[in-house]
């Protein structure tokens, strides 16, 4: 039985046998410090307070915070969060990166979850 379609297996694995949090990640829970990340329920919440995020934002951090730590391509995200080709100039991903940032982040100039890795694209640091 695959509790969470799509997911790796060896993220599910990590989800699963993650000690203490393993009964969240059992509850489609991701949690890094004070953002807990509901998969099944599609909310974010920051020090137990949910964030408004729209549904791109959310497929975003969804896909950056099942792999904390992976650098993920421009490319990679907007193929997998809009399912179409890149387009170089578009800055579309960008303000979508900086709104999600003003929404997650405790200083969105200075970012502790969503990390920009010039000249590739960005990684979720995850509880770094």
């Amino acid at each position: 039985m695959n509790l969470w379609p799509g997911l790796k297996p060896s993220c599910a694995v990590f989800l699963f046998w993650g000690g203490e949090d393993s009964e969240s990640a059992e509850n489609g829970l991701l949690k890094f410090g004070p953002l807990t990340v509901d998969l099944d329920g599609y909310r974010v919440y920051k020090n137990d307070n949910e964030i408004n995020l729209t549904t791109t934002e959310f497929k975003i951090l969804r896909l950056m915070a099942l792999e904390p730590g992976q650098v993920f391509t421009k490319k990679q995200i907007f193929n997998k969060v809009w399912g179409d080709d890149f387009i170089e100039a578009d800055n579309n991903l960008m303000v979508h990166i900086r709104r999600l940032r003003t929404k997650i982040e405790e200083d969105p100039q200075n970012p502790q979850f969503i990390k920009t890795i010039w000249g590739i694209g960005y990684r979720f640091a995850g509880d770094e």
